[in-house]
């Protein structure tokens, strides 16, 4: 929208003759988010992320519902449910950040999304990572494996200390495996 390109010219985003002033592109950038607009209420989501945390939620959750495919949206979506201590929001950040995670360009959405999966299957199964039927271990570390090739250096570090962690379980049942065993599966 206009309005919202306007407001990217007065934060000083595009070059520009006019004076930037953040009032005048906060301004702006509601308005345009107001009318509807999906790129100008993930951009007030943003905005708002460490401020205000209502209208963040509240913008992201606007953007996702106008452009079910903006990943920026589903991110933010997933970062706020990703810190609550109940099942639902485990659920929802896995859900958002894997639509996050598949557009992922620096790693932060696939890390993200594989600390989502951990913490979902160790809060269902009372901080059990690996319960049979139920392994989260090989979709977390393929997360965290892609966020490490696409640079994310926190991940590459977590991903150290898994491998050291199940080097000797079974992929499939979470058993342990016989040692030396190429496959790391048990019989």
């Amino acid at each position: 929208s206009a309005l919202h390109e306007l407001s990217k010219i007065y934060r000083g985003e595009i070059a520009s003759e006019l004076e930037t002033s953040e009032e005048k592109a906060n301004e702006l950038l509601l308005e345009s988010a107001n009318l509807g607009y999906s790129f100008a209420n993930t951009a007030l989501a943003k905005v708002c992320f460490d401020t205000d945390q209502d209208e963040a939620y509240f913008r992201a959750s606007v953007a996702f519902a106008l452009d079910s495919k903006s990943e920026q949206a589903a991110f933010y979506l997933g970062c706020f449910h990703y810190d609550k201590d109940v099942p639902e929001p485990f659920y929802l950040a896995c859900y958002y950040l894997s639509i996050a995670a598949n557009e992922d360009e620096n790693g932060l959405d696939s890390y993200l999304y594989s600390r989502a999966l951990q913490k979902l299957g160790s809060h269902m199964h009372s901080g059990r990572m690996l319960t049979p039927g139920f392994n989260v271990v090989p979709s977390a570390v393929f997360w965290l494996r892609k966020s490490r090739n696409l640079g994310f250096n926190d991940a590459k570090e977590e991903l150290e200390k898994w491998e050291i962690r199940v080097r000797d379980i079974c992929a499939n049942c979470g058993k342990e495996s016989q040692a030396g065993e190429k496959f790391k599966q048990c019989s």
